[in-house]
């Protein structure tokens, strides 16, 4: 992989992927919290608040997953994730 940034300096931007990667994608934890996320009971939610109930309205698909996640957080004391 490349990593010439012409002027810029990136050795920030890269030190954050390789975090990213060796804390999510390998050790599969969450880079924001020491909480265990990537579960099963927690996948099994995002499928259920988003894959199950899709939001068919005319809003920006941005806004979307906002109201999908509030209308789940409305019914139960622990929301997901910010």
């Amino acid at each position: 992989m490349s990593r010439f940034c012409g002027e810029r300096q990136a050795a920030e931007i890269l030190a954050a992927g390789e975090h990213w990667r060796d804390t999510a994608l390998l050790g599969e934890r969450s880079v924001f919290t020491e909480e265990s996320v990537w579960n099963t009971a927690n996948i099994e939610t995002l499928e259920d608040v988003f894959t199950q109930n899709p939001d068919e309205t005319d809003r920006r698909f941005v806004e979307r997953p906002c109201q999908q996640g509030d209308n789940y957080a409305a019914g139960h004391v622990s929301a997901l994730p910010n």
